[in-house]
C-alpha cells in the first residue's frame, strides 16, 4: 500500500506486455501453419529469428538505457511490439507475419532490459525497491503464464 502511485501503470504495462507477448507468440505459430499453409520448419525458423532478435534487443535497450532515458527505451519498445502485433494481425503472407514478429522479439528485448532501470527512477533509491522488484517479476510471470493460457483457449 505505501508503493507509489504511479507503480500501478508500470506494474500494469508489464503484465500485459508479457501477456502480448507469450500470447502473440502461441498464435503467430498456429497462424503460420493453419492460415498460409507453410510448413511448421518454416514458423519454427521464425520462431528462432524473433528468439535472436529478442536477445539483439537485450543488448540494444541495455546499451541505450546507459546513455539515454529508460523511460523513453521502454516506451519505444512497448510501440515497437505494438506495431509488430499489428503487422502479424493483417499479414496475408508469411513473410510479412515473420517481420512481425521478428519486430515482436525486437521490441521485447527493448521493452524488457529499459523495465528495471525504470523502476529504479519510480522508486527513487526507495527501501520498497526490493519489493517492487519482486512484484514486477510476479506480474511478468503472471502475465506469461495467462497470456499463453487464455489466448491459447480463445
Amino acid at each position: 500500500m505505501s508503493h507509489p502511485k504511479s507503480a500501478i501503470p508500470f506494474f500494469a504495462v508489464v503484465i500485459l506486455e508479457r501477456w502480448g507477448y507469450y500470447g502473440v507468440r502461441g498464435l503467430f505459430i498456429l497462424f503460420i501453419i493453419s492460415e498460409i499453409v507453410a510448413p511448421r520448419e518454416f514458423a519454427v525458423v521464425a520462431v528462432e529469428w524473433g528468439a535472436l532478435m529478442i536477445a539483439l534487443g537485450y543488448l540494444a535497450g541495455g546499451l541505450v538505457c546507459r546513455i539515454s532515458n529508460p523511460k523513453l527505451v521502454s516506451l519505444i519498445g512497448l510501440g515497437i511490439q505494438t506495431i509488430a502485433t499489428f503487422i502479424i494481425a493483417f499479414s496475408y503472407g508469411k513473410e510479412m507475419a515473420r517481420l512481425g514478429y521478428i519486430l515482436m522479439g525486437f521490441g521485447t528485448g527493448l521493452l524488457r532490459t529499459s523495465i528495471l532501470p525504470f523502476l529504479g527512477q519510480i522508486y527513487q533509491r526507495s527501501k520498497l525497491l526490493d519489493s517492487a522488484v519482486q512484484v514486477n517479476y510476479i506480474m511478468s510471470n503472471l502475465g506469461g503464464f495467462l497470456g499463453g493460457l487464455v489466448i491459447g483457449i480463445v
